[in-house]
């Protein structure tokens, strides 16, 4: 669930122009919502509601990024927190990876620059800007420096990744 100004909603019922609440930008106009069908035997990493501070069990796909506090980065890289793909979290913060029973679907939001979303009140998960814009992941081919809300915060640069919390609705 994210935090929009008329309270809680799924990703999958968000629309362009609704307003969802950023780590750092306040409540934000989404772009684009994208939905992209995926077949059942889709992978998805289930994590735990105490795992990131959050009130329920977020569903991701492998490739979507979240930001997590570490003292090991912190000692690494001089900053609290990271952003990882779900994937890299198997195995830990009580993290598993299944493959779907049903075919499901992906939600993606898209924002005017890119930025950090709050998930089920806690997970931090990265959006994209708007194709053209400058991000940490360049111009969405992965290349460039590293800019905006997520950027500030990552020591890593995700590559474009499709996935988002509470993507894991059946397909209908």
């Amino acid at each position: 669930m994210l935090e929009t100004r008329n309270g809680p909603a799924r990703a999958d019922r968000l629309r362009a122009g609704e307003q969802v609440r950023t780590l750092d930008g306040g409540f934000v106009a989404v772009r684009d919502v994208q939905r992209k069908p995926l077949p059942s035997g889709t992978e998805l990493i289930t994590l735990p509601a105490v795992s990131l501070g959050t009130n329920r069990p977020l569903v991701l796909l492998p490739g979507q990024f979240v930001m997590i506090e570490s003292a090991r980065a912190l000692s690494l890289w001089g900053i609290p927190s990271i952003l990882v793909p779900a994937s890299g979290l198997r195995g830990t913060r009580g993290a598993v990876a299944a493959p779907s029973a049903a075919p499901i679907y992906a939600v993606r939001l898209t924002f005017e620059n890119e930025e950090l979303v709050l998930a089920n009140d806690g997970a931090r998960l990265y959006c994209p800007a708007r194709p053209g814009r400058e991000t940490c992941c360049g111009d969405a081919r992965g290349t460039g420096e590293t800019s905006g809300a997520a950027g500030r915060h990552a020591a890593q640069r995700p590559g474009p990744a499709f996935g988002f919390a509470d993507l894991t609705h059946a397909a209908h």
